[in-house]
């Protein structure tokens, strides 16, 4: 493999150290932590022809077990979509024209454009962008970011959720997001946060998840890409990352010193026995349990999805 596909695709530095050789399934995984800035990477990156196959045909099967969504997911998704939204409401005034990457089963797309936004929705696996077109009627790509060619219109949002961390290269992908925004566009990410510790050690690292982000990693990515920050956090329960950022000048990437250092350091200090000697371990458990029962309770008597998605309240 080119030396070049071993660096970081964030500050492009070769020198790494590995933290897990399995994903959470028990396979073989390399994931490494950038000992210049912080961003932790699979290694190697699989080729693009392997990420393509796997987004369009297989992700879904194998995260999800179906091809299209079931009424549980569909509840699930609506709940997360209407949080999104809420999150979204003061910078959706005046902007009209929106961009859902990475749509899901297009919940969040269904929402803006039934409160009076031009919402489209791209999606590459083809199930789930069959299941936008024909369950939600919603307006539906089904491909990649980089199917959007360079003619593509502009767009006065977009929406990039649980996506970004699915990119070998953010930096090339938050490059191209920001050339599809107008000029007072904003583009809202949001990722799961490394450095959550309620997290089993052996299950923190998903195959499906190329890169995975800090608060520090991702601004050095969105600043790489030209991107500014109007707003830049943790959710509330820690486990994401929330951004709203808006196009900036280009800043090359100049790490934080002991970022890498404090981030092995941390990862040293995880163990099996530190989670499950953690009460807000068995807290979030508890809440996630009852959470999925009443999910498969719901959806057992649900509407159609389109029927339950412009009942469902925003407020």
């Amino acid at each position: 493999m080119p030396e070049s596909l071993r660096c970081c695709p964030l500050c492009r530095s070769p020198d790494a150290a590995a933290v897990s050789d399995r994903d959470r399934e028990g396979h073989p995984n390399v994931t490494v932590l950038c000992l210049r800035c912080g961003l932790y990477r699979t290694d190697p990156m699989p080729d693009q022809a392997e990420l393509t196959r796997f987004y369009r045909d297989l992700y879904r099967l194998e995260y999800k077990g179906v091809i299209r969504p079931k009424g549980h997911h569909v509840l699930r998704a609506a709940r997360a979509a209407r949080d999104r939204y809420r999150w979204l409401l003061p910078y959706l005034s005046g902007r009209r024209r929106w961009l859902d990457i990475g749509a899901g089963s297009g919940e969040f797309a269904f929402l803006m454009n039934r409160q009076g936004h031009q919402a489209l929705a791209l999606e590459p696996n083809r199930g789930y962008a069959g299941y936008i077109r024909e369950a939600l009627q919603v307006p539906v790509r089904e491909g990649f970011l980089d199917d959007l060619g360079p003619e593509s219109e502009k767009f006065d949002g977009i929406s990039c959720f649980h996506v970004l961390e699915h990119h070998p290269n953010p930096v090339a992908a938050l490059d191209r997001l920001r050339g599809l925004l107008a000029p007072s566009g904003i583009l809202a990410v949001e990722v799961p946060n490394i450095e959550f510790p309620y997290v089993h050690p052996r299950n923190r690292f998903h195959k499906a998840h190329l890169v995975h982000f800090s608060l520090t990693s991702l601004a050095l990515a969105a600043q790489s890409a030209g991107l500014r920050p109007l707003e830049h956090r943790t959710s509330g329960d820690g486990g994401v990352l929330w951004s709203v950022f808006e196009p900036g000048e280009v800043q090359p990437v100049r790490p934080l010193p002991g970022v890498a250092n404090q981030a092995m350091a941390s990862e040293k200090r995880r163990s099996a026995a530190r989670y499950y000697g953690s009460p807000a371990v068995w807290r979030r458990a508890f809440l996630r349990l009852t959470a999925l029962g009443t999910e498969r309770v719901r959806a057992l008597t649900m509407p159609a999805p389109k029927i339950y998605l412009s009942r469902l309240s925003l407020h």
